[in-house]
């Protein structure tokens, strides 16, 4: 009898187990306001990463280089935390820039190496970090689920050193 028993709650354990990793069971879907927020950020990073290697190669000032690498490296790493954010909640993220973003990129592009062109572009850095501030807060204080809020309020703290530091640099130049 035992042995039934056993046999019994062995079985049960392993159904309720295997139920346990029904993946579809588990899915928890970002509603639209979470993919809008994670969309914003990441055409934010897109843009700030693409700015920036054109900088790395224009700018004539070595504190803005410098600048530019960091912010290739940093806002790579916070855009790898959105990615993986998204494939956690299983979302699509649409990366591509908005046609402002692009037309400036278009901008940095065209321009000569010259500290005009290092002030255009910490002039930019200010803007792009403002406004990427602007989208962190809302997605910190509003964010339906607590992964998107808590990704939001880490990279939120990044981007006031990251603004901070443009306004010093430009201050400089």
């Amino acid at each position: 009898m035992s042995t039934k028993i056993t046999g019994w709650l062995f079985a049960g354990l392993v159904a309720t187990f295997l139920g346990a990793c029904n993946d579809d069971d588990d899915k928890v879907m970002l509603e639209q306001s979470d993919l809008d927020y994670l969309n914003r950020i990441t055409e934010a990073n897109l843009a700030e990463i693409e700015w920036s290697k054109i900088a790395k190669d224009s700018a004539t000032n070595t504190a803005v280089v410098l600048y530019a690498n960091q912010m290739i490296t940093e806002h790579q790493l916070a855009q790898d935390s959105v990615d993986s954010l998204a494939t956690v909640y299983q979302a699509t993220l649409t990366r591509q820039m908005d046609t402002f973003r692009l037309r400036l990129r278009d901008t940095l592009r065209t321009r000569r190496r010259s500290r005009e062109y290092d002030t255009l572009y910490m002039g930019l850095q200010i803007r792009l970090h403002e406004a990427l501030m602007t989208q962190l807060m809302a997605a910190a204080a509003n964010g339906r689920q607590e992964g998107v809020r808590t990704m939001a309020a880490r990279q939120l703290q990044h981007t006031y050193r990251h603004r901070d530091s443009a306004v010093a640099l430009k201050g400089r130049l």
